[in-house]
């Protein structure tokens, strides 16, 4: 797995993923498009990474809460889940 966006939880922020651990990343906007900024880092539960998330962003989109919610508790529970789609 590469770093590859997952969920996009908001106009600028969207969580990726690589084989490690899930990415949160803010968008730059550069033209038509963006870039994206990694800010922080979570390796370990998704207790975590909402945490994290919420302090970064703020605001989370409905649509990806409602994603966030049917994921599991840890990434790689997560991972495999992901490997097996």
């Amino acid at each position: 797995m590469t770093d590859r966006m997952v969920l996009r939880v908001s106009d600028e922020w969207a969580i990726f993923a690589d084989r490690n651990q899930w990415i949160i990343s803010k968008a730059r906007k550069r033209g038509v498009g963006c870039d994206w900024t990694p800010k922080a880092y979570i390796a370990t539960n998704k207790a975590k990474l909402l945490s994290t998330l919420l302090k970064k962003a703020e605001t989370i989109s409905p649509q990806a809460e409602a994603e966030l919610a049917t994921w599991p508790d840890d990434f790689l529970s997560w991972k495999t889940m992901v490997s097996r789609m």
